[in-house]
């Protein structure tokens, strides 16, 4: 019976570890879903830059990052349905100019 106390001892050693364990991963978790909501959290993104082999890394807040992509889409939306002149120097017409000529 001399093994049976040391084997007793480090069960109940282990089945207290578990509940302690459980609630660490819990508060872990609830920490990373806080910090996915935050808008002032900083994210760091690896970017792959046309023209290079070496991808760079860019870090901003989860807001910037969010108004980027907006700025994006909406650029790519308008695009495709404007014309932009060329006479020696290229410029963007105004938004409300669809026809091309900005006069």
């Amino acid at each position: 019976m001399k093994f049976a106390t040391p084997v007793f001892v480090t069960a109940l050693l282990a089945a207290s570890a578990v509940p302690a364990a459980a609630q660490q991963a819990a508060a872990q978790q609830k920490s990373e879903q806080t910090a996915k909501q935050d808008p002032d959290a900083m994210v760091c993104k690896t970017l792959e830059v046309t023209g290079s082999r070496f991808p760079k890394k860019q870090c901003h807040t989860r807001e910037d990052w969010a108004r980027m992509e907006s700025d994006a889409k909406t650029l790519m939306r308008d695009v495709p349905g404007r014309v932009m002149p060329c006479d020696g120097e290229c410029v963007p017409l105004p938004p409300g100019d669809p026809s091309g000529h900005g006069h």
